[in-house]
């Protein structure tokens, strides 16, 4: 699953004001990023700007092991973690 956002905080290497992110190499977040899902940590594949895209951030994560339905999904970046918004889960 993809998540989309802004206010990623510091990254791997600055990009230019209105400047698009590259892709190679990619623009990495340095803030420990988390996602939960219904409580359960979600493993993160990618946290960082959107490549070709000004401003942008990404985080890829693969959904736990949760029950089918509607469940939270939280984001917490350095310790602050957002409102919770709802996913739909289809098993």
């Amino acid at each position: 699953m993809t998540a989309y956002g802004t206010g990623q905080g510091p990254t791997s290497m600055p990009v230019a004001t209105g400047g698009a992110a590259p892709s190679n190499p990619p623009v990495t977040a340095r803030f420990l990023t988390v996602v939960t899902v219904d409580g359960t940590p979600a493993a993160v594949q990618f946290n960082g700007l959107t490549p070709s895209q000004v401003g942008l951030w990404q985080i890829n994560f693969a959904i736990p092991s949760v029950g089918a339905g509607n469940r939270p999904l939280v984001i917490t970046v350095g310790g602050i973690s957002s409102p919770a918004v709802t996913v739909s889960i289809s098993n």
